[in-house]
């Protein structure tokens, strides 16, 4: 008898990157890079969206202190500084892309090891969290754009 129907095993894949340019005087100083996990919340939030359970958008950019590596059940950034709302949200393929612009003042001032992408300006919930592998170093003279990349594949 032929088989009608096959079951296949697919997955869905979620991985990041987070890109951060610093610049001083409008001219590029140093870019960093590295991968971001989406935790626990993260997958949750994305379940809720895709059955069409929340209409509630990440487009909030946080940095912080803390540089212990993320874990799946972190539910927001360690040692947070502050936030900032995404200036642009773009797609390109299968990636969603936040671009968030932290201003030459003394907001959010200090050494930054880890960033997240929140739901909301305050609370909300944490859809990923990245530490950068060396220090980034945030003063009044520098202006710095944090570009939150997640691209979704078949695993």
């Amino acid at each position: 008898m032929a088989r009608l129907c096959q079951s296949t095993d697919m997955k869905l894949r979620l991985r990041g990157e987070v890109i951060v340019r610093v610049y001083k005087g409008g001219r590029l100083l140093e870019t960093h890079r590295t991968s971001n996990m989406v935790v626990d919340t993260g997958l949750e939030y994305a379940a809720e969206l895709l059955a069409g359970l929340t209409a509630v958008y990440p487009n909030y950019v946080g940095v912080g202190t803390n540089g212990d590596t993320p874990l799946p059940t972190d539910t927001a950034l360690r040692e947070e500084l502050g936030r900032v709302e995404a200036s642009e949200r773009s797609r390109e393929g299968a990636t969603a892309i936040w671009l968030a612009w932290f201003g030459a003042d003394s907001t959010f001032n200090g050494e930054w090891r880890e960033t997240g992408l929140y739901t909301s300006s305050t609370g909300g919930t944490l859809i990923a969290r990245a530490v950068f592998p060396s220090p980034i170093q945030k003063d009044e003279s520098k202006t710095v754009s944090v570009e939150w990349r997640i691209t979704l594949s078949r695993g």
